[in-house]
């Protein structure tokens, strides 16, 4: 089959290719559970949901690091202190530091739902939409907005190198 007849073919919805086990978080997550749940389920990024399930947000590695930079720039601008109060200034802007970043939540971080899609739209549409918006992660919600999977660019890609055949049917998830 052609590239151009299987990527605009409406009988290829997202549902086909989507993640159903979703991980997701709530906005109160500290970022250190995030960190640890991204590491022990080796993924990118989780959706935030509200008590009701729907999508709110999205939090990513990408999320954590430009926080890190945020931290790196409020750190340097407490270095003139250390200089005039000499290391008990310094012992103290650590413990604050310590102590602020263990209450911050992953609702500090996240980037609100701006796209989604149907479980009945097209692969080509979410590959358009995420390609649009550089998007890594696309949420598949149902009619009431509830999260029913979740479609990635992996996920994607890997449909491509099936239809194209460089790629058994079964290949793992």
């Amino acid at each position: 089959m052609a590239p151009e007849t299987f990527m605009t073919n409406d009988e290829y919805p997202v549902s086909k290719i989507m993640s159903r086990k979703v991980i997701s978080v709530t906005p109160q997550l500290p970022i250190e559970q995030l960190i640890l749940l991204l590491v022990d389920e080796d993924i990118g990024g989780a959706l935030v949901v509200d008590p009701q399930g729907r999508a709110i947000g999205t939090v990513s590695k990408s999320d954590l690091v430009a926080d890190d930079y945020e931290w790196a720039k409020m750190r340097q601008e407490t270095q003139p202190w250390q200089r005039i109060g000499g290391s008990r200034v310094a012992r103290d802007e650590e413990l604050f530091t310590e102590r602020l970043r263990a209450s911050q939540i992953v609702a500090d971080i996240m980037s609100p739902i701006t796209y989604s899609i149907t479980p009945e739209a097209t692969i080509a549409r979410a590959a358009a939409l995420m390609v649009a918006n550089h998007l890594h992660r696309l949420p598949v919600l149902d009619a009431d907005g509830r999260v029913v999977g979740i479609v990635t660019n992996f996920d994607i890609t890997r449909w491509m190198a099936q239809q194209l055949g460089s790629l058994g049917p079964g290949a793992v998830r």
